[in-house]
C-alpha cells in the first residue's frame, strides 16, 4: 500500500509539472493548447486582425513616396541665347495617377535657387533673376510655376507673364491636391493637402513652347500670341524626399512633356 501511495503522489506531481510547463510556453511557441492559446499570437501578427492591433493599417506598410519635384534649367545643355533668357520657362507641373489629375505645384512651396552655369552670350547674365525685375525678360516670379495653367501669357501688346524663366537655376516644389472634384489643368489650384509622389505616377511639365502659340491646336493653344517665338527649352526633372536634396532623376526633357514616369 505504501508503494501504491508513493506512486500516486509521484504521478500527481508529474501531472502538475506537465500542466505548468504547458502554460509557461503558450503564446511563445505557438502551442495550440491552454488558455491564451497560439491563436492569440497569430492574431497579433495578422495584418487583417481587429483584435489587439485594432486595425489593418496598424501593421500594413503605407508607401510614403517622394515629396518634392525639382526642375533643373541646365541651360548649358541647350542655351536659348538668341530669343530670350537661357533656361526653361515653366508654367505648370502636374501629377497624374492612373490617368487622373491628382494635383499641381502647391502655391507657397515653389522656391528658386540660382545656378552657376556659364553666362548667356546675348544677355551677359548667369540666370533670369539677375536681370532685374524691371526687365520683362526676367520672368522671375517663381510663384507662376505653382498652381494651374496660366491662361494669359504672351501678347503683342505687353510683356510675357504667367511663367518663370529658370535660367541655369532650379525650381523646387511640392504637389498639392486639387480642391474641386473633376478639376482640369486649368482649374486645379493645388491648394489641397500635400500629395506624395509614388512610383508609377506620371508628371507633366508645361514648358512654354510652340504648343502655346495660337493655332497650335493643343491644350495650350492660344495662351501665347502666334507671334511668340516660344522656343522649346531643355530641363531635367528630379524627385526627392527632403527639401534641397534631389534623389532620383526622371530624365532630361525639352519643351512641354507629358507622362514622365516616376521610378
Amino acid at each position: 500500500m505504501k508503494v501504491i501511495k508513493n506512486l500516486s503522489v509521484a504521478l500527481g506531481l508529474a501531472s502538475v509539472l506537465a500542466m505548468g510547463g504547458c502554460d509557461a510556453t503558450v503564446g511563445g511557441t505557438g502551442d495550440a493548447t491552454g488558455d491564451g492559446t497560439a491563436s492569440d499570437a497569430v492574431v497579433v501578427a495578422d495584418a487583417g486582425a481587429t483584435t489587439d492591433t485594432g486595425a489593418t493599417s496598424d501593421t500594413t506598410a503605407v508607401p510614403t513616396g517622394y515629396l518634392f519635384v525639382t526642375i533643373d534649367g541646365a541651360p548649358e545643355k541647350n542655351p536659348d541665347c538668341t530669343t530670350s533668357s537661357a533656361g526653361a520657362d515653366l508654367d505648370v507641373i502636374a501629377l497624374y495617377r492612373g490617368g487622373k489629375l491628382i494635383g499641381v505645384g502647391k502655391p507657397g512651396t515653389c522656391t528658386y535657387k540660382a545656378g552657376a552655369a556659364p553666362k548667356c552670350a546675348k544677355w551677359g547674365k548667369t540666370d533670369q533673376c539677375s536681370f532685374g525685375t524691371a526687365d520683362p525678360k526676367c520672368h522671375n516670379n517663381v510663384a507662376d510655376a505653382c498652381g494651374g495653367l496660366n491662361t494669359v501669357m504672351y501678347t503683342d501688346a505687353k510683356p510675357d507673364v504667367g511663367y518663370v524663366g529658370i535660367g541655369s537655376g532650379t525650381v523646387e516644389l511640392k504637389i498639392g491636391a486639387c480642391t474641386t472634384a473633376g478639376a482640369t489643368i486649368k482649374t486645379c489650384d493645388g491648394a489641397g493637402a500635400d500629395v506624395p509622389i509614388l512610383a508609377g505616377d506620371e508628371l507633366d511639365v508645361y514648358e512654354v513652347d510652340g504648343s502655346y502659340k495660337a493655332g497650335s491646336k493643343t491644350s495650350t493653344d492660344g495662351i501665347a500670341a502666334a507671334s511668340c517665338v516660344c522656343t522649346a527649352e531643355q530641363y531635367e526633372v528630379w524627385v526627392g524626399k527632403e527639401a534641397g536634396k534631389v534623389l532620383v532623376s526622371l530624365g532630361t526633357h525639352t519643351g512641354s512633356k507629358s507622362q514622365i514616369k516616376v521610378q
